[in-house]
């Protein structure tokens, strides 16, 4: 585990890196206005010649506030009884230069009339471009889960984004930055500064479909091998411009949890999605 996470903390490091400065030198220059004294053709053609910054702006148009409403059930009878409820709200705006995405979601569980899970979350990101390949991002969150121990987690923090690769069908993205963190696990109350280090991916699979990925790391700075580590795998299908299925696939790692507590939380969810 720890062989990976320096791996995967030192790839993300170095693309940013490598990567950012390469982009900035690529950033595309304002076009020099020719005059075209009286010659209605060249007037067309530069009417009709789109610079290279518009090119390069086009993959993040705006796009104004999308959401969704996800309901997910599974319900089992027999030698064993179970039902497990999800449910989740989100809100996406977008502009040319600024981005906001919120939401909060929550599971419950039973099986033989016993909890197995209860569990609720909450977020809101700021995102404010400071070139085409560069942004400055603000994040807030809150964790509760009631069979891990963890009353509240609440992490707040600022954070330097790259975009590593963008295109019209998928965009990689990678974020680094302190955040503040504060929890009561286990009965507990403690608070520690965690350096967050954070990449996802997104691709238009098909025009009907979308495959995402996402890793969030948060290493406390003064006691390194107390760390969190979130990862998400997710497919979406469409089934018209309103309607869609959702398979999501979370991995929760936390080095030191609550006393009699594991150290691993994996779910595979799956959940109607209605956008509006």
């Amino acid at each position: 585990m720890k062989h990976a996470l320096r791996w995967t903390l030192g790839f993300t490091l170095l693309s940013a890196w490598f990567l950012g400065p390469s982009a900035c030198a690529q950033e595309p220059e304002e076009p020099v206005a020719v005059e075209a004294e009286n010659d209605p053709a060249g007037d067309e053609l530069l009417q009709e010649a789109p610079s290279k910054t518009a090119k390069g702006r086009a993959a993040k148009k705006p796009e104004g506030w999308k959401s969704e409403l996800s309901i997910g059930v599974d319900l089992y009878r027999g030698n064993t009884d179970s039902q497990r409820t999800k449910g989740q709200l989100a809100a996406k705006n977008k502009t040319e230069y600024t981005r906001w995405d919120l939401g909060a979601e929550a599971t419950y569980a039973e099986t033989d009339e016993e909890k197995s899970a209860e569990r609720a979350r909450a977020w809101l990101q700021y995102d404010q471009d400071i070139s085409d390949w560069q942004y400055g991002s603000l994040r807030i969150s809150v964790d509760y889960d009631a069979l891990a121990a963890l009353d509240y987690r609440l992490l707040f923090g600022p954070a330097l984004g790259f975009v590593l690769r963008r295109t019209e069908r998928q965009i990689l993205k990678t974020e680094i930055g302190p955040s503040y963190v504060r929890e009561k696990e286990g009965g507990e109350t403690e608070s520690f500064v965690a350096l967050r280090v954070a990449e996802s991916y997104e691709m238009d699979w098909t025009k009907t479909s979308k495959f995402w990925q996402s890793a969030e790391y948060l290493p406390d700075i003064q006691y390194g091998n107390n760390y969190l580590l979130n990862t998400e795998v997710g497919l979406r299908a469409a089934f018209d411009q309103t309607i869609s299925l959702k398979f999501v696939l979370k991995h929760a790692f936390n080095s030191q949890p609550a006393e009699g507590k594991k150290k691993e939380d994996l779910s595979l969810e799956s959940s109607l999605v209605f956008s509006f």
